[in-house]
């Protein structure tokens, strides 16, 4: 169930009712953030000219079992929590720079909040933090203006973005899932692998997170929403021949538990797989290093973009900024000539076919009846995005996602610094919501096929790659490879070690020749701790989704020789009957 957010744009203070719990917790922020830009100065230095607190209420519940037995199951309650506080003004402060002789530090000494909802040890714990961020701060920004009058710099770029103030309240949906019934969904699956003697091991990790988090800030914005996530992953091992480990899993990602597939449709899911690790022990692996085209189709499409246009800062989506370090003066002056190439348009050329259109669409709800759980209103620093931003188009970058602290390109916020929360883990990350990626040279998925075939024969190549994905109905599933015979286009199973190769070239973009005119929606949970990783088991972060053609055909790919990567068992005994 989606309850409906109160949304106001303001340039001043505004009223909103809310929960009896959320408006305590705001009203403690908000005193203790006034009192401290209010009274908060030591002699010698200058005063915060900007204070934020972000705080989490986490509930998250686990339960892992095997062989239909529960092995952990655990409920966890805890506040997470930061401060940031900024000392100087919009044009320059203390972030953004590197004082190359030694940061003066203070411990931010985060007092533990307590889990009650209680005014005084809410303040209490943020008075002491602050009031150390405060004096790193306050050092910071006086060394910095010193290196800026020592060198005589003309500052190049503001270090804060001017932005509007905003309320938005969005209550906690609730949830009417409970360890009991995770346990009882993890006890299930698993006793399915206890008829399956050639698994060394199984396991079931059945996961509710529900997060309330609070943001405010000096400048009058005030944010409360939810974050829900829910999911089930499944893991399965067998041992190949010498006793090596061949591993596989799948996950099922939701808000809410009722939202993911149920045990029935699960255990048909569990059949496929490992029938699938059947077949892998029996397939030949790649034995020489492939570089050639590849046709790629299923979750496998939208890993390769997400990849290709996150993970790469040099010709990604994402802002990068550089710091200023004190260290000598020609430092100083290939800081200010790496800002000023950065400005150019064009410095991140093309990096993608003229064909290819990417774009940001965070308030999209659903796309073709499927939900598009990486929807969002506001970031995490209260700014609101557009409803659409066009990141790539006609191959060149041409937007960038970007929080407030500016960037070359994106001098203001566009909304994209998103919170990523979860158990004993609260960080602030660049990330889109949704993104939809448009490729305009089309073709059937046969047809893509039958070009492939042409390009292999005009390389003289005896065979090409085929990336797929299990034919299942989980968020994450395992690859699958085929060589497509260059003669006959008949296809066999093959193994490779996974999707690395040029993946993350700021030019494998280009690769892209043809796609299918279908498009397919996938979700997925961005990891705080990890980063983003399709082949991960995230089970709590944020959500994004990825709108993109069902395949996709690459002129060139890169495949190294199959590596298992795994140590043998080396099995004294072998497993009980």
């Amino acid at each position: 169930m989606i309850l409906a957010a109160q949304l106001i744009s303001i340039s001043g203070k505004a009223q909103m009712e809310m929960a009896p719990r959320d408006s305590l917790v705001v009203t403690a922020l908000q005193d203790e953030m006034e009192r401290n830009m209010a009274q908060l100065q030591e002699e010698g230095y200058n005063r915060p000219f900007f204070i934020a607190y972000t705080m989490a209420d986490v509930d998250m519940q686990y339960a892992i079992a095997t062989l239909g037995a529960i092995v952990s199951a655990e409920e966890i309650q805890e506040r997470n929590w930061f401060t940031r506080l900024i000392v100087g003004d919009y044009a320059i402060n203390d972030e953004n720079f590197n004082n190359s002789f030694g940061q003066i530090m203070y411990p931010s000494n985060y007092e533990p909040l307590p889990i009650d909802t209680d005014y005084w040890g809410i303040r209490r714990a943020f008075w002491l933090a602050t009031n150390n961020v405060y004096k790193s701060a306050a050092r910071k920004y006086q060394q910095k203006m010193k290196t800026i009058n020592e060198y005589e710099m003309d500052y190049p770029l503001p270090d804060f973005s001017r932005e509007n103030a905003v309320k938005y309240y969005q209550p906690a949906p609730g949830s009417n899932t409970d360890i009991a019934e995770l346990k009882s969904r993890a006890r299930s699956l698993s006793e399915y692998f206890t008829d399956h003697k050639n698994i060394v091991h199984s396991g079931v990790f059945a996961t509710q997170t529900n997060v309330q988090s609070y943001f405010v800030n000096t400048e009058g914005t005030v944010v409360v929403k939810p974050h829900n996530y829910s999911t089930i992953a499944v893991t399965a091992q067998c041992l190949a021949g010498d006793d090596v480990p061949v591993r596989s899993q799948i996950q099922y990602i939701g808000r809410f538990l009722h939202d993911l597939p149920d045990d029935d449709q699960i255990e048909t899911d569990i059949s496929v797989l490992l029938n699938d690790m059947r077949n892998k022990l029996e397939a030949e692996p790649l034995k020489e290093q492939y570089i050639g085209p590849v046709l790629i189709e299923g979750p496998a499409v939208a890993s390769f973009f997400m990849k290709a246009i996150y993970h790469n800062r040099s010709g990604g989506i994402l802002s990068d900024r550089p710091v200023l370090s004190n260290e000598n003066e020609n430092e100083i002056k290939k800081y200010i000539e790496n800002l000023e190439e950065a400005r150019n348009p064009g410095s991140s050329g093309k990096i993608a076919a003229d064909f290819i259109t990417i774009s940001a669409i965070p308030r999209l709800a659903s796309f073709e009846g499927k939900t598009l759980y990486g929807q969002f209103e506001v970031d995490s620093e209260g700014v609101m995005p557009n409803d659409t931003l066009v990141l790539i188009k006609n191959g060149e970058v041409v937007s960038h996602l970007n929080g407030r602290t500016p960037s070359p390109r994106e001098l203001q916020s566009n909304g994209y610094n998103r919170l990523v929360v979860g158990a004993s883990n609260l960080n602030k990350q660049l990330l889109p919501g949704n993104l939809l990626i448009r490729v305009g040279e089309t073709a059937t998925k046969e047809n893509l096929k039958n070009k492939m075939i042409d390009l292999l024969r005009e390389e003289q190549l005896n065979y090409g790659i085929h990336v797929s994905s299990l034919p299942v109905s989980a968020d994450k599933r395992p690859n699958a490879f085929f060589k497509i015979d260059a003669n006959t286009g008949e296809e066999t199973p093959v193994l490779i070690s996974g999707m690395h190769g040029n993946q993350r070239n700021n030019k494998i973009l280009r690769e892209v020749i043809a796609a299918t005119d279908e498009y397919k929606v996938y979700n997925f949970l961005v990891n705080g701790s990890s980063g983003f990783s399709m082949n991960g088991m995230a089970t709590d972060g944020t959500m994004v989704s990825l709108i993109v053609p069902s395949a996709i055909l690459l002129e060139s790919y890169y495949f190294s020789s199959f590596d298992p990567d795994n140590s043998p068992f080396e099995m004294v005994i072998p497993l009980p009957e």
